[in-house]
């Protein structure tokens, strides 16, 4: 597995020999930022000792959440053009998504073991004002709705 320069990030899977999400998006190199999420909360007893309250598996260990925010180039690009891509990128916003991170396999060998479902919970044009300047970038942000079925 290796680091690659794009994401797969589609609501579907395509089929061989990658068997991923069926649109690739470049990834800034200062745009990938993975965001580990656990679940807790603190109280303290009237005592002043501390509660804690955290969101545990059957084994007691915390569920550790893998949220994931991108920087995303949006140009012609992978047999898409840039309004197609502009478009289904802003489509995305408020649906699950289904994403191959940057770590993994290359390209024409099977991604079916690094497909993650996620919430597409953000959307933003990050492009300076120019409206006229190609390509676009967008920041975007998915929530882990992968870990906990």
């Amino acid at each position: 597995m290796a680091i690659q320069d794009h994401i797969h990030l589609s609501s579907t899977v395509g089929g061989a020999p990658e068997f991923s999400p069926d649109m690739k998006w470049k990834v800034r190199v200062d745009g990938w930022m993975p965001t580990p999420e656990i679940i807790s909360n603190h109280r303290r007893t009237l005592g002043g000792k501390l509660k804690k309250y955290v969101l545990s598996d059957v084994g007691g260990d915390p569920i550790q959440f893998m949220n994931f925010r991108y920087v995303v180039k949006v140009d012609d690009y992978d047999g898409f053009t840039l309004e197609q891509r502009y478009d289904a990128l802003l489509a995305m916003q408020g649906k699950s998504v289904m994403l191959v991170d940057v770590r993994h396999v290359d390209d024409d060998q099977n991604h079916s073991g690094h497909v993650r479902t996620m919430y597409c919970s953000a959307v933003v044009d990050i492009t300076p004002i120019n409206p006229q300047q190609i390509p676009l970038y967008f920041g975007i942000e998915l929530v882990d709705d992968d870990t906990v079925t």
